[in-house]
């Protein structure tokens, strides 16, 4: 049984260029970017980083908390 190759487009900045949104090509391949967090959605993760982060200093466990 045959199997058929697949097919990636490759697009180049001159495509990129033409297109309405955000986008970045990574080896020829589009990627649509998300938009930012707002301020307020930035300083909610920052406190509960901070919260948690606090909470687990002197603990004895193998915890991280990343943001």
């Amino acid at each position: 049984m045959a199997h058929s190759a697949k097919y990636l487009p490759n697009y180049t900045y001159d495509d990129y260029i033409n297109w309405e949104g955000r986008w970045e090509i990574i080896d020829g391949i589009p990627y649509a970017m998300t938009p930012m967090p707002s301020p307020a959605h930035q300083r909610i993760a920052a406190r509960l980083n901070t919260l948690i982060s606090n909470a687990l200093t002197d603990k004895d466990c193998d915890c991280s908390v990343y943001h």
